[in-house]
């Protein structure tokens, strides 16, 4: 194992990269050599370098033929020749593209462009009362401009869906989805001015937000535009008050704001950013980090790995053999292994499960290297104690995602005469170099669960 540095992303909760296209990931045009194109190599190696490959485009566009083919191409670059794991392209469009379709879109372009019927701005409050007052031949889009709807809309949804229909077309975009992107997107501004961004891009990443991957755990935006610079900085969710009832909740993650300011921008900024964006992300999750230290057994100095539990603004030491970001406290565990550089493999595979459904149902676990011993071991004992309400049912289902590299797993039920899950008091120890063998006694609502699991 290599050293953790403090500029690596958490091995657990991966940042992603929402990244502008034109002026700030290229600064030319596809399609034709590499020196036209000009690829902002700076920021994609750096990216690279701290660990960053999830990418999302978020970029200002409408729909039409020659946008989605540059942007596919540009998406193409980063895949195969820089290695990037792209999700997907956010546009303001996605903010209302589906409360309406093509037709309505179609009836109000021939309001506007050919009966000439409102001739003012596609944004502000003249144009808001303009499509109220037909609402009987917009129905949906009287409803779209008046409100924020997130529940009904999803990231990257647009473009997705002109790739399919290019894909259906031979790489044509139809007039259509033209027109209805446009005018999804003068809605989605519309809706960011009135709550209160100075950029459409705010309410992006608010949507982005809501429906984030569980994995997500902090965003890194870089964009040439100064307004999307000045709204991103300051970026607050959008407030419940503001909000239909059972809208998706924003995700509170770091986000970090890189102002892009040209192609010949040095790469130390860039490098200066990303060590800055994730000493956040360690400011602000709880940290498992694995240590080597020496501790005594038996009258013996025996060399050990410690897996100790950092509070958030707590960076992980600069020699630890590695870290993982936990959302909550209630992640927190001490686990021995039986060398300098052995950690037990079903650590391993727990921490590359969702760390949210660990917090949420387990209050506290840990894994104790078992026969032959401390030395050479090939079987752990697991201590699961569960949060009240958990069933064994799905107690296993959790252990079973998370031990992919068990070859037999057992849940072991309490037998003390009763059908019923005895209600225990948890013991949980706590073994480090700083706390010196401590124990925390608690009591807790739920059953105490043991799993053994054979590790290949």
């Amino acid at each position: 194992m290599t050293a953790t540095t403090r500029t690596l992303p958490p091995q657990n909760h991966r940042a992603v990269a929402l990244l502008d296209v034109d002026h700030t990931l290229f600064f030319g045009s596809t399609g034709a050599d590499e020196a036209s194109l000009e690829l902002n190599v700076s920021l994609l190696e750096a990216l690279s370098r701290h660990g960053i490959t999830d990418v999302y485009l978020f970029t200002d566009m409408t729909l039409s033929s020659s946008s989605v083919s540059e942007r596919r191409e540009l998406a193409d670059i980063l895949r195969s020749r820089y290695g990037f794991l792209l999700h997907g392209y956010i546009t303001p469009c996605d903010l209302t593209w589906n409360c309406f379709g093509a037709e309505e879109a179609l009836m109000l372009h021939k309001m506007c462009m050919v009966d000439n019927l409102y001739l003012g701005k596609f944004f502000g409050p003249d144009f808001q009362a303009f499509i109220e007052s037909h609402a009987a031949e917009l129905p949906q889009i009287s409803r779209a401009v008046a409100a924020y709807l997130p529940k009904e809309n999803l990231p990257g949804s647009a473009f997705a869906d002109a790739i399919l229909e290019a894909d259906l077309n031979s790489g044509r975009v139809s007039s259509d989805t033209t027109a209805r992107s446009l005018f999804a997107k003068a809605l989605g501004d519309h809706i960011a001015d009135n709550l209160g961004f100075k950029h459409s891009k705010g309410l992006m990443l608010d949507l982005f937000l809501r429906h984030a991957p569980h994995w997500v755990g902090s965003v890194f935006v870089c964009d040439d535009n100064g307004s999307v610079c000045e709204t991103i900085s300051a970026f607050e969710p959008v407030p419940d008050s503001r909000l239909p009832a059972e809208s998706p909740t924003a995700r509170a993650v770091p986000i970090t704001m890189l102002r892009v300011t040209g192609l010949d921008m040095e790469g130390r900024i860039y490098t200066e950013a990303l060590d800055e964006h994730f000493r956040k992300t360690h400011e602000n999750c709880w940290c498992v980090v694995a240590i080597r230290f020496s501790r005594t057994s038996m009258s013996r100095e025996q060399p050990a790995v410690l897996l100790a539990a950092l509070p958030p603004g707590t960076l992980p030491p600069q020699d630890c053999l590695w870290s993982i970001a936990m959302p909550t406290a209630q992640a927190a565990c001490s686990i021995f292994s039986d060398g300098a550089d052995s950690v037990p493999m079903l650590l391993t595979a727990l921490a590359a499960s969702d760390a949210d459904s660990v917090a949420r149902d387990v209050s506290f676990w840990e894994v104790t290297p078992k026969a032959p011993g401390l030395s050479n071991a090939v079987c752990v004992r697991w201590e699961v104690v569960p949060r009240p309400g958990v069933t064994q049912e799905q107690l296993a289902a959790l252990l079973h995602s998370g031990c992919v590299c068990c070859s037999s797993l057992q849940l072991q039920e309490p037998t003390h005469g009763s059908d019923q899950p005895r209600e225990a008091a948890s013991v949980v120890w706590r073994d480090s170099p700083w706390h010196m063998r401590t124990r925390q006694v608690s009591s807790s609502a739920s059953s105490f669960a043991r799993a053994r699991c054979s590790v290949s």
